[in-house]
């Protein structure tokens, strides 16, 4: 433990030996995060750059608050990836979709525009229905509508999963009459 006065300094030797401590470590973290393991050291080198450049301004008293601060910007790291992952994958779904209307006819164009807007609305007024639902009913259709299973969403909620079948039935009841007319 380092006195209240002193601050763990980290120059080139303490970089390497918080290198060899926390770097399986984060990447095993960054690598659960993500799903895959591919880019999880490309990220954990990430964050001890970021840690190196910015050690001027950074103070820690014990080392237990530099791991949990490596393994906060471990995790902000990962979020960005898959933000950037998820970005590239819309966009490239998005071309590929314009070019795949661009390779239609009009009238099958026209079509699916069509398509594409009562999709929308349904897809509209069916959230708008969801949010008149009491709080727990919606919480457990809109982890159904995530594909998550019964007990999953028991555990999730902390109830059961009686209940959650309950609030999914009384749920489903509800929005037939509120969307019967559709």
């Amino acid at each position: 433990m380092i006195p209240n006065d002193q601050h763990i300094h980290i120059n080139e030797r303490t970089l390497e030996r918080i290198f060899y401590d926390y770097f399986q470590k984060l990447t095993y973290q960054a690598g659960e995060t993500l799903g895959e393991h591919l880019s999880s050291k490309d990220i954990v080198l990430e964050v001890f750059q970021k840690l190196w450049e910015g050690r001027a301004a950074l103070k820690f008293s014990d080392e237990k608050k530099l791991a949990g601060y490596l393994r906060l910007l471990t995790q902000n790291a990962c979020i960005d990836h898959i933000r950037k992952r998820n970005t590239r994958k819309k966009a490239n779904l998005h071309l590929a979709y314009r070019w795949e209307v661009l390779q239609m006819p009009e009238d099958s164009v026209l079509a699916t525009v069509k398509s594409a807007r009562l999709q929308e609305q349904t897809i509209m007024t069916l959230s708008a229905a969801l949010e008149k639902l009491p709080v727990q009913q919606r919480r457990v259709v809109k982890m159904d509508l995530l594909e998550k299973s019964s007990a999953e969403i028991a555990a999730s909620l902390q109830i059961t999963e009686g209940c959650v079948r309950g609030y999914r039935a009384k749920a489903l009841a509800s929005l037939r009459k509120m969307l019967g007319a559709l």
